[in-house]
């Protein structure tokens, strides 16, 4: 899919997945799961060290997103 950026148009591959969340837990027991929304299209942004994947708003707006001042945060939606 071409995918245009500030400096030019390239090609990437895409992508349909789920996102899905599961808590720490305190024991070795194993966590819930917690699946967000319908099936996503996505592009393949290249490898990273920083990430990996970057979930749009369009994706974060289904939830509450909380952020605090020492860089913890919070992100959590619906039942």
């Amino acid at each position: 899919m071409p995918v245009g950026n500030v400096k030019r148009t390239e090609h990437h591959h895409t992508y349909h997945f789920y996102v899905g969340i599961w808590p720490e837990t305190q024991d070795d027991s194993l966590p819930a799961f917690f699946g967000i929304g319908n099936e996503i299209l996505g592009i393949d942004g290249g490898d990273s060290r920083f990430y990996d994947v970057l979930l749009g708003m369009d994706i974060i707006s289904q939830g509450c997103l909380r952020l605090d001042l020492d860089g913890s945060f919070e992100l959590g939606f619906p039942d």
